[in-house]
């Protein structure tokens, strides 16, 4: 019996010491709980993540006329449509197919932008100037623009100051504007046509033609103007033989009736060229009286 108590004994002893070790593994159980705390929050450092990669930016594309530049903006950044375009070294400038660079833009002129944007500025990548910067106004526009078009067409009227060249290659000065002569430059006097010789320093000229971009003028007609104080009631008539011819044309000089008469650039050879009169002619002489008797001829007509 007492055999039996100390093997029983025996037996509950060593359960105890079973349950004894049992105990110190606990930790060790608990310790998975941490290592699986300590993964869980590893997926935090990836939860990061997708903020850098976004960055916050955005495709933008911006259309309009360039509004501001340096220095009223900041350097290699102007304004357009309303929106600030920020450029940088990356950036492409192009006109077509042409390159172009940041200093190529001017104001007014109409770009289209395409980068990323941030608030309300646009980081470009390209920038493409789809025409040039719209000329300003001039006051003076039909007369001396300074940025004018192609042969802009001209009028100007006043008095012939100077003269100079030989015909028809003729550089004149009309008040304070140079007018040149071509071949193709018409002159006229009361509807009727004259040579390039009837042109005198003194006359008042109505010149038509177009204007160089220095402000000069390429004639392609002038109208002599005649004096507000001529009166054409004071024309007078001859008709007869011509006698005494001398002079080179235009500049004849002869005798009509007894009246002495003379022609320059400005009288129109009617019907007949200046180099086929001759003394003997029996002619018709339109013109005006000089103070010393003689007649300038304004027209002079050779009668059958």
């Amino acid at each position: 019996m007492r055999r039996l108590f100390v093997t029983v004994l025996a037996l509950c002893a060593l359960a105890a010491a079973c349950g004894g070790k049992g105990n110190p593994t606990e930790p060790s159980s608990s310790t998975g709980p941490s290592s699986s705390s300590s993964s869980s929050a590893s997926p935090a450092g990836p939860a990061a993540s997708p903020p850098a990669g976004g960055g916050g930016a955005t495709e933008a594309e911006v259309k309009g006329v360039v509004e501001a530049l340096p220095p009223a903006t900041a350097p290699l950044t102007f304004k357009a449509a309303g929106r600030t375009v920020v450029t940088n070294g990356s950036t492409v400038f192009k006109d077509g197919s042409i390159a172009r660079s940041f200093a190529d833009l001017k104001l007014g002129m109409r770009v289209e932008v395409k980068g990323t944007a941030s608030g309300d500025a646009v980081t470009a990548a390209r920038v493409e100037i789809e025409n040039e910067a719209a000329e300003p106004p001039n006051d003076d526009d039909d007369d001396d623009n300074p940025n004018p078009p192609r042969n802009p067409e001209a009028s100007i009227t006043g008095m012939l100051k100077t003269l100079a060249g030989t015909a028809p290659a003729l550089t004149l000065t009309v008040n304070t504007t140079t007018v040149r002569t071509t071949g193709a430059t018409t002159v006229r006097r009361r509807g009727n046509p004259l040579t390039l010789a009837a042109l005198q320093v003194g006359q008042t000229l109505e010149v038509e033609g177009t204007r160089r971009t220095d402000g000069s003028i390429d004639a392609q007609k002038i109208t002599i103007e005649d004096d507000e104080n001529e009166d054409e009631d004071d024309e007078l008539e001859l008709e007869g033989t011509m006698s005494g011819l001398t002079g080179t044309c235009p500049a004849l000089s002869f005798i009509v009736n007894s009246r002495q008469v003379a022609t320059n650039g400005s009288t129109q050879f009617d019907k007949t060229a200046c180099s086929a009169f001759r003394s003997g002619d029996r002619v018709e002489v339109k013109g005006t009286s000089r103070t010393d008797g003689s007649v300038l001829a304004t027209r002079l007509r050779k009668k059958n």
